[in-house]
C-alpha cells in the first residue's frame, strides 16, 4: 500500500510536470506512548523498501531512525515550547530538542496557533532555535 502511494505520487507529479516529490512514511504518532519497541525499525525498514524519501516521527526516534536509514528526510510534528500544553502529544518535544536530535524538518502548529499571543509565541519559539 505504501508503495503505491509512493508511486502514485511520483506519477502524478510527472504527469503534471512537476519534480519527483519527496514521499513520507509515519512511523509512530506523537500521541502513542505504548506502542513496542520493535515497531519503528519495522517501519523505517518498510518505509525504505516502499521507496519513500522520508519518515515522521517524534524527536525521541529521531536518532535510533537515523540508525536505520541515514539518508532519510525526519519530520518531526508533536512540537511544544518549554512549558506549554502538550495537548494529545504524549510524546512532544521542544523545537531545539527535535533539532538536536537531528530533525530535518519541523511540524509546528498548535504551540504558536492555539497560543494566548501567537506572535509573542512565534517570537519565543524563533528565539529557542536561535539559542
Amino acid at each position: 500500500m505504501l508503495r503505491a502511494g509512493v508511486e502514485g505520487l511520483r506519477s502524478g507529479a510527472a504527469n503534471a510536470g512537476l519534480p519527483d516529490p519527496v514521499a513520507l512514511a509515519v512511523t509512530i504518532l506523537t500521541s502513542d506512548d505504548t506502542a513496542p519497541p520493535h515497531i519503528l525499525p519495522k517501519r523505517v525498514a518498510t518505509a525504505v523498501k516502499a521507496g519513500c524519501g522520508g519518515i515522521v516521527c517524534a524527536a525521541a526516534d529521531v536518532h535510533e531512525a537515523r540508525q536505520y536509514a541515514p539518508r532519510l528526510r525526519i519530520v518531526v510534528p508533536g512540537l511544544r515550547l518549554a512549558g506549554a500544553p502538550i495537548h494529545d502529544q504524549a510524546r512532544a518535544a521542544t523545537p531545539r530538542e527535535a533539532l538536536d536530535a537531528g530533525a530535518d524538518l519541523l511540524v509546528i502548529g498548535r504551540t504558536v496557533t492555539q497560543a494566548e499571543d501567537p506572535p509573542a509565541a512565534a517570537a519565543a519559539l524563533i528565539a529557542g532555535l536561535s539559542a
